[in-house]
């Protein structure tokens, strides 16, 4: 599928053959179906709990759909990668992150923000969104200067850090402004399940790459004919 490979690796197709990175790129997408991994997918769950698990059934599409769930019990609710989601998200025209979520048990309200760190310092969703319980949803998260905040550390600048991004973390945050590193957003009980985690640019740039794609098709159609 399209979505699934980096523009870089969707526009060499037909061209030449190029190599396509695993970390930061355009259209990649973690569903979890490798088994048990999390897919660098961290985070801390004291209070007996163990950090995110890959579960075999129940993501979005059902029986065989493996998902990541993250639980707190007590505790602030997060997960975060700082390997295959750390790089130049600006180079690759990474604007956005898509992804399914479930709030799986609980009866805490439980809303996501989504934060990058790295040489700009650390920036949040400016505002929280409300994840439905007992329902996969699709969320998307920009990452522009119209949805992100700055909230501390680094130059200040957006694009500093989106240059070079060193962890996206996703966490409930439903404070009236995002939490500062180091501090501790709302302790809640409750297990979330996170799906098709997915990098995605503009929509004007995804036609724009699509129409670029079938033009080129087009034109070999003419050549052959």
């Amino acid at each position: 599928m399209i979505t699934r490979l980096s523009f870089s690796c969707v526009m060499a197709l037909g061209l030449a053959a190029a190599p396509c990175s695993q970390a930061a790129v355009l259209g990649q997408t973690d569903d979890f179906q490798s088994g048990t991994s999390t897919q660098g997918w961290g985070g801390s769950s004291p209070n007996g709990l163990t950090g995110p698990t890959s579960r075999v059934d129940g993501g979005p599409n059902g029986s065989g759909d493996f998902y990541l769930e993250q639980s707190s019990a007590g505790w602030h609710l997060a997960t975060n990668n700082g390997s295959q989601w750390s790089g130049d998200y600006l180079g690759e025209g990474i604007t956005g992150v898509n992804l399914d979520i479930n709030h799986l048990t609980g009866t805490d309200p439980v809303a996501i923000r989504v934060a990058i760190t790295g040489p700009g310092g650390f920036w949040s969703s400016t505002n929280a969104t409300p994840i439905t319980t007992g329902a996969w949803n699709n969320y998307t998260f920009d990452l522009t200067t119209s949805d992100l905040v700055y909230v501390s550390g680094g130059t200040g600048v957006l694009n500093d850090t989106l240059s070079n991004v060193g962890k996206l973390l996703i966490r409930h945050d439903n404070g009236s402004t995002p939490t500062p590193p180091g501090q501790h957003p709302q302790h809640i009980t409750v297990s979330v399940g996170f799906d098709n985690i997915q990098a995605i640019p503009e929509p004007s740039t995804a036609m724009l790459g699509i129409a670029s794609i079938m033009g080129l098709a087009a034109s070999r159609r003419r050549k052959k004919s």
